[in-house]
């Protein structure tokens, strides 16, 4: 079972079969008790001296049971499936009460008209009038009551589902957080990066201390930022850049990362290191980091949507390696960005790229 297929499987169990039967097991004995509680009144002064029901109160017993529980059971449950389901589809109120309306009104005929035929046997003008529509509105009035309820517990069912599995989604993105910061947190960049610096100190001061810099600010902002559910695109550009930088001066070639930013970016939030891995992936695998563009970067905003492709020569794209490989990533993605992003992978003759939307 792959993870996405789990935490589904999870959300369609959080609240236990047996807790919904005991709700809709305690609505039904209580509507039950409801109409028992109305046919004894009703029922009362109907007995003949034999104490036996009248046929009179016999009709009653009949009429109360039969239309209002019978088309009450197929409005109930219409309103928890089917009109719950159309709600959630399509968010759109008037509809739904105009839904809902129809099939009431539908349930409670088809009630009264087969009551009546089978009670009445036969139509008149003044058994119509004195009788059907009566019974029809009081049925359809106590249906409707019951379809609201049914669709209230299907929204309280879902309300409490969707709040555990937020829960739930919100404790995995935080052990995913924590994997990709410890990933980040890789010791052969840190000491390949300090040992780059330490080089510098004396040939070239200013431009270590730059550098020490760069690498203190990628520190917090590993160790501070990705707390956050979101940050501005901004500020994670201005990471990949530091963190290009940082490579950068492993390289007797700098324009071998190619790093471009296009659309208005100052506008838009993300998850915190949402890109970056895909950049690392990168540079520990690209073939030759002395030639001019080895790997490109491109970093787009259109419409809101945020585009980025990264593409690298290769020679051993194994993403079991060190780092997140792309399950993992991709897992984080659907964990972040369920339906609201597209990635695709593509590893072509030595070229390997990533293309990633995000709405």
């Amino acid at each position: 079972m792959t993870f996405e297929s789990l935490l589904i499987f999870k959300f369609k169990n959080i609240m236990k079969k047996s807790v919904v039967f005991l709700i809709h097991l305690g609505f039904w004995s209580l509507y039950l008790l409801l109409l028992f509680i109305i046919l004894r009144l009703a029922l009362q002064g109907n007995v003949t001296p034999q104490g036996n029901i009248t046929p009179s109160s016999q009709r009653i017993f009949t009429v109360v049971f039969s239309i209002l529980f019978i088309p009450s059971i197929a409005v109930f449950y219409f309103y928890y499936f089917k009109l719950f389901n159309y709600y959630e589809k399509h968010k759109n109120i008037l509809s739904t009460l105009v839904l809902g309306f129809l099939f009431s009104i539908s349930a409670s005929v088809a009630g009264v008209l087969t009551l009546s035929i089978l009670i009445l046997k036969k139509f008149s003008s003044i058994q119509w009038g004195a009788v059907f529509i009566p019974e029809l509105i009081f049925t359809f009035f106590i249906t409707t009551i019951v379809g609201i309820i049914g669709f209230i517990i299907r929204a309280f069912i879902s309300w409490y589902n969707h709040l555990k599995l937020r829960k739930e989604l919100i404790a995995k993105n935080h052990e995913m957080e924590l994997a990709l910061v410890k990933a980040q947190l890789d010791p052969h960049f840190l000491f390949n990066t300090l040992n780059n610096i330490d080089a510098l100190i004396i040939k070239e001061p200013a431009k270590a201390s730059d550098f020490l810099n760069k690498l203190s600010d990628i520190l917090r902002f590993m160790l501070f930022e990705t707390k956050s559910n979101k940050i501005s695109l901004t500020k994670e550009i201005e990471y990949i850049n530091k963190f290009i930088d940082l490579h950068r001066i492993r390289s007797t070639n700098p324009n071998y990362i190619l790093f471009e930013v296009e659309g208005a970016v100052e506008k838009l939030e993300i998850a915190p290191m949402v890109l970056i891995p895909f950049i690392e992936n990168a540079l520990k695998h690209v073939h030759n980091n002395t030639l001019n563009g080895a790997i490109k970067i491109n970093l787009s905003v259109v419409n809101n949507s945020i585009h980025f492709q990264c593409e690298n020569n290769f020679f051993d794209q194994n993403e079991n390696q060190n780092g997140l490989g792309n399950n993992l990533i991709k897992k984080r993605l659907d964990l972040i960005y369920p339906s609201k992003h597209e990635l695709a992978v593509l590893r072509k003759n030595d070229n390997y790229s990533v293309n990633l939307t995000l709405n």
